[in-house]
Order: structure tokens, then C-alpha cells, then sequence
């Protein structure tokens, strides 16, 4: 283990146990909300996107048939490949009074968990790789699927800010009677909306579902809560609302970890070595909606 890692944890006696970091623990905050699916190459086919189709009046009894054929456009998941490396010294573990290959191991599993959110959160505002062969085309997120900041009268997350991406989806044919709203948000937000419920007319408060200090759901949205969410040029967080099958993540080799001895370096320190292939991307512009909040 490198030096900074172990220079607070050797022999002593007012010092024996080894912890780890404040960081996001557990498992991935958000893969359990996207679809996902195994890929191969350098790009694989997410979804192959079909144009709506309607019925047609008929020209007549044994009249000639008159076919549609409605447009598809295929939506690509490009590759991310991610590493990590930990050396341990046996020089090192023989002055550490702590067992260090629990904390190792559940630090790898943490690192595992954010490694998914952080190529996952990207994938709802990045420009996604679309067309027959990928590459062809690109599409880029869509602003009008944006509400801004100071909507609804305040700056951070609030019900008419809620309301406003409920009615998009259902404005864009979203049945969100058969599909889960999902909403990523961060401490800030959870903070405004235990406000919000708290005030909130008696019929929302009964939508609200509140455990440990913070909102599960409110509005029949689920909210899934993450330190990940990233600010736009404004300084803005930018608070995604979707449902499952907005963002496809696709798994070329799933992420783990494995032991090895590296045998060309002194004292031939044992490794802990990770290694994983995923990517995600948008599926489609009308299934995310970007909600703006202020944190100041």
C-alpha cells in the first residue's frame, strides 16, 4: 500500500484501526433505475427507435393494400474502460495492527458503486451517438426539456417544479400510469423539499414518503439521492427527472477486483487490481427532463 495510505495506520498503540474516507458507500446509487444490457465491440446498439404509426382509412373493399413503413433510428452506447491499482507491501501489513484487506475490500466495492453513477448522471446531458452505422449522427439534449431555476417562485427544488416535469412527460405521451418517475437529487434539494412537504397542501402531503431525514417520494415521483450531480455553466445543479428506460447502460466486462503478486517490484507486494468496460447513454430527449436548483 502506498505510504499515504498507511502512514496514520502502523503499530501503535492509541491507533490500531483502519478506516475508511468519508465517501459514497454500497453499491451504485442509480443502476438500479436505468435498463442495462450486456454489449460487445467498440459501439453496441442500445435501441432501435420506432416512429409512431396510425391507422389509415381503407380505399375500398379488395382495394390494393397501401403499406408504412415507419422510420427507425438506432441510439449507441459508446465504451468507457476504467482501472485501479492497490500494491500492498507485506512489510506494510506486518506493521499494521488492523486487518487491512476488510476496509480494501469494502473501499473497492464503494469505487465499483461510484463508478457506475459517474458514467451513468453524464449519459442524461451528453450528446448521444445516433444513426444506421454509429457515428453517422449525433443528437444533442434537448433544452426544451429544461425547467429553469427560479420557476415556480423559488430557487431550489420545489412542488411547481415538479408539477412542471410531471405534465412534460405527459405532454411528451409518457403514461407515467405504467411508467416510474425517477428524480436524482443531492442535499441541498432534499433540504428544500422537507420544506416543501411541510407545507404542502394535506392531499400532497399524503403522496410524500419520508424515512432517515429524507424524501423517498413526494408527487409519485421516486427520488434517489446522490452527491454526483454535477452544476451547469450557471453554477446550477442540474437535477435529472426520467423514467427506466431513458438511460440504457450497457456492460462489455463488469467491474471487480482480483488479487495478484507483482513479482518485479521489491519485497513482491500482493495487488489489489480492478477493472470494468460499461458506458451509458439517452435513449430518448423526451424521456429526460432537467430540472435547475440554485444552492445558494
Amino acid at each position: 500500500m502506498s505510504e499515504n495510505m498507511l502512514s496514520n495506520i502502523t503499530i501503535q498503540e492509541f491507533n490500531s484501526n483502519v478506516r475508511l474516507n468519508s465517501q459514497q458507500l454500497g453499491t451504485s446509487k442509480l443502476r438500479p433505475y436505468v435498463e442495462e444490457q450486456p454489449c460487445t465491440g467498440k459501439y453496441s446498439e442500445a435501441v432501435k427507435i420506432l416512429d409512431p404509426f396510425d391507422f389509415r382509412e381503407a380505399e375500398g373493399r379488395f382495394a390494393q393494400k397501401v403499406y408504412t413503413d415507419p422510420a427507425t433510428v438506432r441510439r449507441w452506447i459508446p465504451k468507457v474502460n476504467r482501472s485501479v491499482h492497490v500494491p500492498i507491501d507485506d512489510r506494510d501489513v506486518l506493521a499494521t495492527l488492523a486487518d487491512i484487506d476488510n476496509p480494501l475490500a469494502v473501499g473497492g466495492a464503494a469505487a465499483i458503486g461510484r463508478l457506475f453513477d459517474d458514467v451513468i448522471i453524464p449519459a442524461f446531458w451528453a450528446t448521444a451517438i445516433t444513426g444506421e452505422n454509429a457515428g453517422d449522427s449525433t443528437v444533442a439534449f434537448d433544452t426544451n426539456q429544461n425547467i429553469a431555476y427560479n420557476f415556480g417562485g423559488s430557487n431550489g427544488m420545489n412542488t411547481p417544479k415538479l408539477e412542471e416535469a410531471i405534465r412534460m412527460f405527459g405532454t411528451n405521451n409518457v403514461d407515467t400510469d405504467m411508467e416510474k418517475l425517477f428524480c436524482a437529487i443531492g442535499p441541498y434539494q432534499n433540504a428544500n423539499l422537507l420544506r416543501e412537504v411541510e407545507v404542502a397542501k394535506e392531499e400532497y402531503k399524503k403522496s410524500a414518503v419520508i424515512s432517515s431525514g429524507k424524501v423517498r417520494e413526494y408527487l409519485g415521483v421516486t427520488f434517489v439521492h446522490t452527491n454526483k450531480l454535477t452544476p451547469d455553466g450557471d453554477g446550477y445543479r442540474r437535477c435529472p427527472m426520467w423514467v427506466k428506460r431513458a438511460i440504457r447502460l450497457g456492460i462489455w466486462m463488469e467491474p471487480s477486483f482480483h488479487w495478484y503478486t507483482d513479482e518485479t517490484l521489491e519485497f513482491d507486494p500482493d495487488v489489489m487490481s480492478g477493472k470494468g468496460i460499461i458506458g451509458a447513454t439517452r435513449t430518448q430527449e423526451d424521456l429526460v427532463v432537467e430540472i435547475e436548483c440554485s444552492e445558494a
